[in-house]
């Protein structure tokens, strides 16, 4: 899981570590939501859980 703090509210998604040549990226498997408060990260959390 990786969340995302650029924008105006932070975002969940899970990714997964690809190696292209010598380097290590992340791809994006699936971007969960929004999180704008306390509640939304806990239930996006039990999202990604049900889904790794």
């Amino acid at each position: 899981m990786k969340t995302s703090k650029k924008a105006k509210y932070p975002t969940l998604q899970v990714v997964e570590g690809v190696r292209e040549g010598k380097k290590v990226k992340q791809r994006t498997i699936a971007h969960l939501g929004v999180i704008k408060n306390q509640q939304d990260l806990q239930r996006l959390k039990n999202l990604a859980d049900k889904l790794i």
